[in-house]
């Protein structure tokens, strides 16, 4: 008897899904999408902003007197301006435009991802200019 009315249910609930159709229709559900597990891992820079830059460079025993935040329209691309009495560092909202306003400045700045270190204004002694390229590489750089 238990397996005549387990017989009987299951072929009623099998039943039951196959009636007509619903009169309206909804859009179908899209499949969820999963990305494809990768096989080569590309490092992903840290995208500081120009404040935390000047920040890294105090804290590395480099001079930043007197930060302020300045206007940078400009310079193409540039989102944030920060000047000290020693270095400039300008933030960009892309590699391409840190590069193209680095480029210009050749021995004069620094890029280092979105971020670029300009020695111009603030007249940097040459002496110290790796220090502060080397410190704004390290602000950037992944976390290892």
């Amino acid at each position: 008897m238990r397996r005549t009315l387990a017989a009987a249910l299951l072929l009623a609930l099998t039943l039951a899904g196959c009636g007509t159709p619903p009169t309206t229709t909804a859009a179908p559900t899209p499949a969820p999408v999963v990305a494809a597990a990768s096989t080569s891992v590309t490092p992903t820079l840290y995208e500081p902003s120009a404040a935390d830059v000047v920040a890294y460079f105090d804290g590395a025993g480099l001079s930043v007197r007197n930060p302020r935040i300045n206007d940078c329209s400009a310079f193409p691309g540039c989102v944030e301006l920060v000047t000290t009495d020693d270095v400039s560092v300008l933030r960009f909202d892309t590699v391409e435009h840190a590069a193209a306003v680095a480029s210009k400045w050749a021995g004069d700045g620094h890029r280092a991802g979105r971020v670029v270190v300009s020695f111009l204004a603030a007249r940097t002694p040459e002496t110290t200019r790796p220090a502060y390229a080397q410190a704004a590489d390290r602000a950037v750089a992944p976390a290892a």
